[in-house]
C-alpha cells in the first residue's frame, strides 16, 4: 500500500481563530465566509475523521469505480478483485494528471490520460510505456486513502483515521435487520446551495427535534410534530408512545454517541418510533417499497446514523443517505441517495416520487433555510445569538467543531 502523504508546501500555517463560546452562542461570522476557516475544516475534520464516500451499490460489479472529490482532493472509490473495495488518490504519479475523468465508469484497469501509465483497481501500477528497464514501478503505485465498507457504506480517511472499532459496532448494531449491504439505488439527486457547510449542518441537527421549519417531518415524526407545538399533551403522548415501542422485545434499544478523547471522531447512532400506526417514513405511513432484509413487517421504527456531516436514515423499506461536501466557504453539495432492496424493481415495487417525497421536502427546505441564514450571516453587524435549549444538540456540535479545529 502506498499511503497518501501530504506535501508539507501544500498548506500553509492557519492563523488564529475568532473567538466563539463553545455551546451557548452561534459561532461568529468568520466561521461561515473567512476560505482560511474553510480550508481548516478540510484539513482538519474532513480530511482527518471518516467520511461517508457513498454505499457499495453505486459499484456493484468488479470494475466499476466512481469520483469523489473533496476540496482540491479527488478520489477514485472502486471495485477490485474479490468484491474488494479501494480509495485511492486520482493523481497519477508520472506527471500529476487526473487519472480518472469521468464521475462514473467500468473498467479493468485505470489508465492515465496523458502518457498512458496504467494502475490495477487497488492502485498497482501495473504498465509505465518509455519507462528504463530498472525503473521501479512498485513504488509509483497510485496513493491510497484508507477505506472502511461498514454495513455497506463506504468510508474514507485521507490521514491517519481514528478508529473505525466504535462507528462499525453502533452502525452493525442499528441497522442489523436491513441487511443494508444489499440494496440497490433507486433514486439520486445533487443540489448546490449557496450557503456555509456548518449551516446546512446546524439545519439538519435541528430536524428531527423540528421547531416548525419542517411541515413533512411533523406530518410523518410525531417527535418532531411534538417539539414544534410545544404542547405538554403531546409530549406526554410521545414519551408513552416512544416507551412501549422501547419496551418491546423485538426493538433493541440504538442510541449511541461517541467522542474519542482526542476529538477525533464524532457520531450518532440511533433508533427511533415514527408515529402510532405509521410504518415508513411516508406521506401516509404505509410501506412504500419491499422490506429490507429479512423483515416479515417493519417494526415502526427507523435507524438514524449521523457520521461528521453526512446522515443515514434507514426506514423498514427504504433508506436515504444525505452526503455534505464543502466546495467553497459558501457553497455546498449536498448529495441524496435513496436505496431500496436489491431485487426491487421501479414501477412495480416503488415510485420514485412517491419514495423521494419526504427527504426531497427536507432537503429543499433545509437548501431554503440555510441560504437565507448565509445572506444574514453575511451582514456586517451579524453578531451570533444564545441558542434555545432545543437547540442543544448543535451546541454541543459546535463545541465539538471548534475542540477538533483548535
Amino acid at each position: 500500500m502506498n499511503p497518501a502523504r501530504r506535501d508539507p508546501d501544500a498548506t500553509s500555517a492557519p492563523a488564529a481563530l475568532p473567538a466563539a463560546s463553545a455551546t451557548s452562542h452561534n459561532l461568529p461570522r468568520a466561521f461561515f465566509v473567512d476560505p482560511d476557516i474553510h480550508r481548516r475544516d478540510l484539513e482538519r475534520l474532513f480530511l482527518g475523521h471518516w467520511i461517508v464516500a457513498g454505499h457499495v451499490a453505486s459499484i456493484p460489479r468488479q470494475g466499476d469505480y466512481f469520483l469523489y472529490d473533496l476540496g482540491v482532493e479527488s478520489f477514485v472509490i472502486s471495485r477490485g478483485e474479490r468484491d474488494a473495495v479501494h480509495a485511492c488518490v486520482n493523481v497519477c504519479r508520472h506527471r500529476g494528471s487526473r487519472v480518472a475523468i469521468e464521475e462514473y465508469g467500468h473498467c479493468r484497469e485505470l489508465v492515465c490520460p496523458m502518457h498512458a501509465w496504467t494502475y490495477a483497481q487497488d492502485g498497482k501500477l501495473v504498465a509505465a510505456p518509455n519507462m528504463p528497464p530498472d525503473f521501479d514501478r512498485d513504488s509509483l503505485g497510485l496513493l491510497r486513502a484508507h477505506v472502511e465498507v461498514v454495513s455497506g457504506v463506504i468510508f474514507l480517511c485521507l490521514d491517519a483515521p481514528p478508529d473505525v472499532a466504535p462507528l462499525r459496532r453502533d452502525i452493525e448494531a442499528a441497522l442489523a435487520q436491513y441487511d443494508f449491504a444489499h440494496t440497490r439505488i433507486a433514486y439520486h439527486r445533487r443540489y448546490l446551495c449557496p450557503a456555509n457547510w456548518k449551516l446546512i449542518q446546524q439545519c439538519f441537527l435541528e430536524l428531527h427535534a423540528s421547531v416548525g421549519s419542517f411541515p413533512e417531518m411533523c406530518r410523518v415524526m410525531l417527535k418532531s410534530e411534538t417539539a414544534a407545538t410545544g404542547d405538554p399533551s403531546l409530549h406526554r403522548k410521545y414519551e408513552a408512545f416512544a416507551a412501549a415501542w422501547q419496551r418491546d422485545a423485538n426493538r433493541q434499544p440504538i442510541a449511541a454517541s461517541h467522542t474519542t478523547a482526542d476529538r477525533a471522531l464524532d457520531y450518532t447512532c440511533r433508533r427511533e418510533p415514527i408515529r402510532p400506526g405509521f410504518a415508513t417514513q411516508s406521506e401516509t405511513g404505509a410501506a412504500i417499497a419491499p422490506l429490507l432484509g429479512s423483515q416479515t413487517a417493519s417494526d415502526g421504527g427507523f435507524a438514524v446514523i449521523r457520521v461528521l456531516a453526512s446522515w443515514i436514515v434507514v426506514c423498514a423499506d427504504y433508506a436515504v443517505i444525505v452526503r455534505l461536501t464543502p466546495l467553497e466557504p459558501q457553497v455546498t453539495e449536498i448529495d441524496v441517495t435513496w436505496l431500496v432492496r436489491t431485487s426491487a424493481v421501479e414501477g412495480a415495487d416503488y415510485d420514485a416520487p412517491r419514495l423521494s417525497w419526504l427527504w426531497r421536502a427536507n432537503v429543499e427546505r433545509v437548501l431554503k433555510l440555510a441560504s437565507d441564514n448565509q445572506l444574514g450571516v453575511n451582514a456586517t453587524r451579524y453578531l451570533p445569538g444564545p441558542f434555545a435549549a432545543d437547540e442543544a444538540e448543535i451546541g454541543t456540535w459546535v463545541a465539538w467543531y471548534l475542540a477538533r479545529l483548535a
